[in-house]
């Protein structure tokens, strides 16, 4: 039930240049990716709305507001523990069905929340919204990028890093 502590807290908006590098550099990889869990709190952040409220309104026309969504990895939700079908996650078991399957398959696994991105993306970027999205798959070796460059705002939006040193 303790999955997750380890990770570091969300970094609010702030136009402090060293606490965005700091908070980037305390990330650590754990653990499945649900890129959309970590989207929705990058919108999240950027919103005028709660939980923070921090973000200037969403037809402010002095304002872009822009997303750049860097992952390491692909969508996965790994089979892991036996009893429950799955490590607890940011949807908790896969048996709860928080995410749209119980699939003990990894690929369907992996579609349904390739959905809820491809959902999300869709309604950042809508025109009452208008947030600006750029993907960056970083060092990721295996799967598909489709679902990045469908989440990008324009395809030059999104970017393939073959290796992290070319950052």
């Amino acid at each position: 039930p303790n999955s997750g502590c380890e990770t570091e807290p969300l970094q609010r908006l702030t136009t402090d240049t060293d606490d965005i590098l700091d908070a980037i550099d305390d990330m650590v990889a754990i653990g499945n990716t649900h890129i959309n869990v970590g989207l929705q709190w990058g919108w999240h952040t950027l919103s005028p709305n709660a939980p923070f409220g921090d973000g200037v309104a969403y037809d402010d026309a002095d304002w872009t507001k822009v997303v750049v969504l860097l992952t390491d990895g692909n969508n996965e939700n790994a089979t892991g523990n036996q009893d429950n079908e799955s490590y607890y996650s940011g949807y908790g078991y896969v048996w709860q069905n928080r995410f749209g399957t119980t699939s003990s398959r990894s690929s369907t696994r992996t579609a349904a929340l390739d959905d809820r991105l491809d959902e999300l993306c869709d309604n950042m970027k809508a025109e009452d919204v208008g947030i600006v999205i750029y993907t960056v798959r970083v060092e990721v070796r295996n799967g598909s990028s489709d679902v990045l460059e469908g989440c990008a705002s324009e395809p030059d939006n999104f970017k393939e890093v073959a290796n992290v040193s070319d950052l």
